[in-house]
């Protein structure tokens, strides 16, 4: 994955956390990991990494990776759902 990809999820992801971290419980309720840098939602609904991709014109393969690697100190099973990560200011 190229730096400008991950610099594109990474800015995307701080100004949710920013703007619509409210959003996102309502959409997906309690987050399942919650630390100092970042805050970790389970998309079980499967929509949220395909908008990030649209958004920003990349496969939706990529973005799933990035979020993986940044969840993965997270103690969840990820086989039904894909990691949303908000990282924090």
């Amino acid at each position: 994955m190229t730096q400008n990809i991950t610099d594109k999820i990474e800015e995307i992801s701080r100004d949710t956390y920013a703007n619509y971290l409210d959003e996102y419980y309502d959409i997906h309720g309690d987050p399942v990991h919650e630390d100092d840098e970042k805050i970790v939602f389970a998309d079980k609904v499967g929509h949220e990494l395909g908008e990030l991709a649209n958004e920003i014109g990349v496969e939706r393969s990529q973005v799933a990776e990035w979020m993986h690697e940044k969840a993965d100190d997270v103690d969840y099973n990820w086989v039904a759902s894909d990691p949303v990560v908000l990282l924090k200011e």
